[in-house]
């Protein structure tokens, strides 16, 4: 069945789906953005779709399924303008900028009875799929443990977009909107964790938001690590608390206690990477 889509933001994400709505049969009838240039490339693909804005606007053309791609802070009042108008949407991931919101976009779609999805493309694909298969079937055995480890990094240029990178528009950083794609193939492949441990840092970029979201971090020269302050980082103060498998006797917990002392590890030039930086040091804490 062919569709009038309302697309919703026409930013870095918007290609790749414009592309499968073309190849698909489906019909944009509008696109809601402040950007002519991006309009006109939506336009390339779908001569008929109308610019409009505020995106409210652009299901007055008949649209019966809208696609969020706009930022992240704004997908809630995207379902709601959908929801009102009885369209069915595709959001755009991550779903919402915090936890809260992200609950009250569910329950919007809900309450208007409509489809509601996140786009998460990694369960589609061959390799995803083929992963969650192995693993379902047994031929893993069972599954105690995992690590997912995402190389994947934007340039500074990236980040230099107003907005990018902080907690209102993205929600946090690279963990939240990019990791949170092979995170999602993970859970869907092993099930929930019982237990979770994390370290994040920033490297070389200049961003409002720590990795994960709001927390304090020690913030250093450019082009140096920036470790949140429950970082698994070895800790080079000294504790009198008893020795661990992860720390030798009479250093105390080591990595492990370092959240409940206050201080962060840097591993900026200046200091070599093993100098616990405190609110006293040059380093400035940032929020």
């Amino acid at each position: 069945m062919s569709r009038r889509v309302a697309v919703l933001g026409a930013g870095l994400a918007a290609e790749p789906h414009l592309a499968a709505l073309r190849r698909r049969g489906h019909e944009v009838v509008a696109v809601a953005t402040r950007d002519e240039g991006r309009a006109a490339r939506v336009r390339d693909r779908f001569p008929g779709a109308r610019r409009v804005w505020p995106p409210e606007d652009a299901f007055k053309d008949g649209a019966d399924l809208a696609l969020v791609l706009s930022p992240t802070g704004t997908h809630l009042d995207a379902v709601r303008a959908a929801a009102a108008h009885g369209a069915d949407v595709i959001v755009e991931k991550p779903l919402e900028a915090d936890l809260a919101r992200a609950r009250l976009l569910v329950e919007t779609a809900e309450a208007a009875g409509i489809g509601l999805a996140v786009c998460y493309q990694h369960r589609a694909k061959a390799a995803g799929r083929a992963l969650h298969d192995l693993v379902a079937g047994g031929g893993l055995g069972d599954v105690l443990g995992g690590t997912v480890h995402v190389p994947w990094w934007r340039p500074q240029s990236y980040y230099e977009e107003p907005g990018r990178g902080t907690y209102a528009r993205d929600g946090g950083g690279v963990l939240i909107t990019q990791a949170v794609h092979p995170l999602d193939l993970f859970l869907w492949t092993v099930g929930p964790p019982r237990r979770v441990m994390a370290l994040a840092g920033t490297r070389s970029r200049t961003a409002s938001a720590s990795p994960t979201g709001p927390s304090s971090a020690t913030a250093c020269p450019p082009s140096a690590t920036r470790w949140r302050r429950w970082s698994s980082a070895p800790c080079s103060r000294p504790s009198t608390s008893a020795g661990s498998p992860r720390s030798p006797a009479g250093t105390g917990r080591g990595r492990h206690d370092r959240a409940e002392r206050g201080h962060a590890a840097c591993s900026c030039r200046g200091c070599g990477g093993s100098s616990p930086h405190r609110e006293s040091s040059p380093h400035r804490e940032a929020a």
